[in-house]
């Protein structure tokens, strides 16, 4: 079920035609937080992004404020954002990293547009495996 605030943003990039150049680098995110796990209260939001612009945000921020709970820190990594990958193509797993400052800074919104549309990347340090970063492997952050 679509609120309102969804429904005007998709009325509005149908009455531009699709075709307006503010709608080029424009992402809806939606998502849910469930806020207990015994009673689960789960909120749902939505927002856009442009893209470098307006609402967006660095994906290692989206990821401590959205994501992870204050409370809980695992003690050998203090604060620390892991993250790897499972191709589900040849079954091979990445090893868990500590995300750079790169990876930290890199726009949320850039973020979910490659997942989306960037099929030529591959991982780096994976003999094996070649398949692509964006459309067969799920990424993990911990």
């Amino acid at each position: 079920m679509w609120n309102a605030h969804e429904t005007a943003l998709l009325c509005q990039l149908l009455d531009s035609g699709g075709l307006s150049p503010l709608w080029a680098e424009v992402i809806l995110l939606i998502f849910h937080t469930v806020t207990d796990i015994i009673r689960p209260d789960v909120k749902n939001d939505s927002d856009d992004m442009d893209i470098r612009q307006r609402n967006d945000f660095p994906l290692g921020a989206f990821l401590e404020c959205c994501c992870f709970s204050p409370t809980y820190t695992c003690p050998y990594y203090a604060r620390t954002i892991l993250m790897w990958s499972w191709c589900k193509t040849c079954q091979e797993v990445t090893s868990m990293v500590p995300i750079s400052l790169e990876t930290w800074s890199l726009s949320l919104a850039k973020y979910l547009e490659l997942q989306f549309y960037g099929g030529s990347f591959n991982r780096r340090g994976m003999q094996g495996c070649t398949h692509s970063l964006h459309h067969d492997h799920f990424q993990y952050f911990g």
